[in-house]
């Protein structure tokens, strides 16, 4: 991890004239790192993330880019350190090519007639093959899936040749394959090219365990750090945690609150048991490691005991389906 800082904030205080959402900010953007900006809907990601671009004006505070104050920067010099890739961009034209979208990126070097030089396509080609998009270079834009255009965007990010690339929930209406796949390569391209790479997600199970660093927007606040500081600090629950779901400080992913009927008692060794916890939990069941009326034993891959000291009895299953079926059972047979 290199430890030159690109961006950097002093006192920033972000929002509208009547709005403030973040205020008192002190960020650092730090040379091959990929950092994750979360926080719930409002809080303010977007707009600081367009602030730290130049796009939208802070309302208190500086912004040093590469030891100089952006404010002194022109809109071109701008362009040439910090790239943005936007949320439902639609600047693009479906009638371009991807190879022509791409070379869009190299707007602040091309001057007035947009003339691409040797070098020019050469940076294009490489950003495409960065990108796994150089075989199709020649396809229009329209014809893309959703992660190719995706990925086409951030093309023409890298085509702009910035050290420091700012993207606004760049997984968003991707599917799982595709999110980890985009998260993957944006992490291996801050590692490979020394990029500061700042990205804005909803995607929070995936984000935590990609970026390097988070910056964790609540209640006007940031809170910064690995991610698994701010798990042990309980930042991500403070964040994030409601009386619907909460997230799980042990197994570093988010639980739904299901509405409790009763305790069970779990024993047995290996993923059988974690499936059968989850399960369990999913339909409303508490987990207990003590003495329960019902106790759940997983023997093995394909078999399950269930016991019931106040029913005098115990029944077996074959998979978790049957277990939940008995358990609803019993239920039905105690209410009755």
């Amino acid at each position: 991890m290199q430890d030159k800082i690109l961006l950097e904030t002093k006192n920033l205080a972000v929002g509208y004239p009547k709005n403030t959402l973040l205020e008192h900010l002190i960020l650092q953007l730090y040379a091959g790192e990929l950092v994750g900006l979360i926080g719930r809907n409002g809080t303010g990601k977007s707009t600081l993330l367009r602030t730290l671009a130049g796009l939208h004006p802070a309302l208190n505070g500086h912004i040093t880019l590469l030891n100089k104050d952006l404010n002194s920067l022109s809109p071109s010099q701008r362009a040439k350190n910090i790239s943005i890739v936007l949320s439902n961009d639609d600047t693009a034209s479906n009638t371009l090519t991807v190879g022509q979208v791409a070379a869009l990126g190299r707007f602040p070097y091309t001057g007035f007639l947009g003339r691409l030089s040797k070098e020019d396509t050469a940076i294009i080609r490489n950003a495409l093959e960065k990108v796994g998009l150089a075989h199709k270079a020649d396809v229009p834009f329209g014809e893309l899936s959703d992660g190719e255009r995706q990925r086409t965007m951030i093309a023409r990010a890298l085509s702009q040749n910035t050290s420091i690339l700012l993207l606004d929930e760049p997984t968003a209406h991707l599917d799982l394959h595709n999110k980890t796949a985009l998260m993957l390569l944006l992490r291996g391209l801050a590692k490979d090219t020394g990029k500061a790479i700042l990205l804005t997600s909803h995607d929070l199970e995936l984000t935590l365990q990609t970026a390097d660093k988070l910056w964790v927007l609540d209640q006007q606040k940031i809170s910064r750090g690995v991610p698994e500081d701010l798990i042990l600090n309980h930042r991500i629950t403070e964040a994030f945690g409601n009386e619907r779901f909460h997230f799980d400080e042990q197994t570093g992913g988010f639980r739904v609150n299901h509405p409790q009927k009763r305790s069970i008692r779990v024993s047995g060794d290996g993923e059988t048991v974690l499936w059968t916890r989850r399960a369990l939990q999913r339909n409303g069941y508490g987990i207990s490691d003590q003495v329960s009326d019902w106790e759940v034993k997983c023997l093995g891959l394909h078999q399950w005991q269930l016991t019931g000291t106040d029913r005098n009895m115990d029944e077996t299953a074959d998979n978790i389906e049957n277990l939940l079926y008995l358990l609803q059972v019993w239920e039905t047979d105690r209410k009755e």
